[in-house]
């Protein structure tokens, strides 16, 4: 099968022929119906670190339905459309024991530090594999991610309903949080960027006031 893969020692990537994972009992294939690009991956691409890390398949946020289960898997079935959570913890350190599993002493990145999406099949944990409602695409599914990651920030921060929240950059990040203070906080929100058609988005995805930085200074048009 294909895949994007990163060779630490060279900058850039390579699409390579490489075999089709296998699984171990707790563990499912799962056939890639699509995958995001993150910008972590650009800097996975322009990084050279000659012996740091072993080559890896890129792509992190994944979509797809399940190929095939490990002979323990009773978490998702084959057919069961699904995401895939990034990081895999060792599930007996004692932050994986509470639930933080990024913070595992031996965390590992699909994608990242190890076989990731951009590919045909991937492996993942069926803890990892999470099933998704019925009708949604898997274009959207790839948004999972950074979706989670939006949420989590939301949750450190105190917004109350009609209070006014800035949000700096309608990039991914950004509209995902215009969306997410609008539908779920009920907030009412400043957009902040420089482009002009990001902006526009972020207004018909819910912010009640956009900000131009090329036209405007912010701070003085919060006054008052």
């Amino acid at each position: 099968m294909l895949a994007v893969v990163k060779d630490p020692a060279k900058l850039g990537i390579l699409l390579e022929e490489v075999p089709v994972p296998a699984i171990s009992p707790w563990e499912a294939r799962v056939r890639v119906r699509a995958v995001g690009i993150c910008g972590s991956d650009q800097r996975i691409y322009n990084d050279v670190h000659p012996g740091r890390r072993k080559r890896f398949i890129l792509g992190h946020e994944i979509a797809g339905d399940v190929a095939a289960v490990g002979e323990r898997v009773t978490e998702v079935r084959v057919g069961d459309a699904v995401a895939i959570e990034i990081c895999v913890g060792c599930g007996i350190c004692r932050h994986c024991k509470v639930g933080r599993v990024n913070l595992c002493e031996k965390l590992e990145e699909l994608g990242v530090t190890m076989d990731g999406g951009m590919t045909e099949f991937v492996a993942a944990p069926a803890r990892n594999i999470h099933r998704l409602p019925d009708g949604l695409a898997y274009r959207t599914a790839v948004l999972a991610d950074p979706l989670a990651c939006v949420i989590r920030g939301l949750e450190m921060v105190p917004v109350t309903s009609g209070s006014w929240v800035a949000v700096l950059g309608p990039g991914q990040m950004g509209l995902l949080a215009v969306q997410v203070l609008k539908r779920i906080l009920r907030a009412r929100i400043v957009a902040v960027g420089t482009r002009t058609d990001r902006l526009a988005l972020a207004r018909r995805m819910g912010a009640d006031e956009v900000v131009n930085l090329q036209e405007a200074d912010a701070a003085a048009s919060f006054k008052g």
